[in-house]
């Protein structure tokens, strides 16, 4: 119950982050904005039938058709990006559980992924594959989602290395993770670099 907690104050301070950046000028590393997609998984919960707590050791999770929109600003404060970002292989990222998730919490590694520019309104994102890109961790309590990620890319050219923290909804659409694990869930959520 405390890990909850405290990931539902996180959550809170990080809106808050959100909605005080966005009503700001620039500053240096910073950035705001929106994160979507799609997450596979092995299964979480329901092993046996029934049983929601249940953990499976190394299940392998997939975040597909990510979708991240919004602001980056390089270390000067020199270059901005605004638009869309292309992550990972065909907007696709990996993940593996550590704990082995259950319907109540899960935590994870996810390992490094590229980032490049998707649509740009402003500023090009250049020198965002691995070793540059994103890289990090996950924890689930419930239904929200911490992803702290460390990134290091360019925008026209300027270096950007930034914690990039995103918190998001987890929202199952394959299985209900009581009587049938959950395969597949949506995700939409905000993120804030600093």
């Amino acid at each position: 119950m405390r890990g909850v907690r405290r990931l539902m104050v996180v959550a809170a301070v990080a809106f808050g982050m959100f909605a005080t950046l966005g009503a700001t000028p620039a500053m240096a590393g910073l950035g705001t904005g929106q994160v979507t997609g799609t997450v596979s998984t092995d299964g979480i919960g329901a092993c046996p039938a029934g049983n929601p707590l249940c953990r499976k050791p190394q299940n392998n999770i997939t975040f597909s058709g990510v979708l991240i929109t919004g602001t980056f600003t390089s270390n000067d404060n020199s270059q901005v990006f605004a638009g869309s970002v292309k992550v990972g292989t065909s907007n696709s990222v990996t993940a593996r559980s550590t704990t082995g998730g259950t319907l109540a919490d899960d935590a994870g590694v996810v390992f490094p992924f590229s980032v490049d520019d998707a649509l740009s309104v402003t500023g090009n994102i250049t020198n965002g594959a691995p070793p540059n890109g994103c890289a990090g961790t996950y924890q689930r309590a419930g239904s929200i989602v911490l992803v702290p990620l460390q990134c290091k890319f360019s925008i026209n050219g300027r270096p950007v290395n930034s914690a990039v923290t995103v918190v998001a909804q987890f929202s199952p659409t394959q299985g209900d993770g009581v009587t049938t694990p959950i395969t597949q869930a949506n995700f939409t959520g905000i993120y804030v670099a600093v």
